[in-house]
């Protein structure tokens, strides 16, 4: 992903957050890009955060698959 939707999607994810902290799908997004980025420890946070607001489903599994691959 170029550098300025990196930013700019970060930013609205941040946004969502500080409005409702409890929005599973904004700490996704967070630990998408930082895992993109290679920022493991921020992705696995963001991903914990996502599983505390949304523990099932299929994204719910996605993340936890995620969360066991990562280092």
């Amino acid at each position: 992903m170029e550098e300025g939707k990196l930013k700019y999607a970060k930013g609205l994810a941040w946004r969502a957050v500080k409005a409702d902290p409890a929005t599973p799908r904004a700490h996704l997004v967070l630990g998408l890009l930082a895992q993109e980025e290679g920022k493991t420890d921020q992705a696995k946070a963001s991903y914990k955060r996502f599983l505390k607001y949304e523990p099932t489903g299929d994204r719910a599994e996605e993340v936890k698959r995620i969360l066991e691959n990562l280092p």
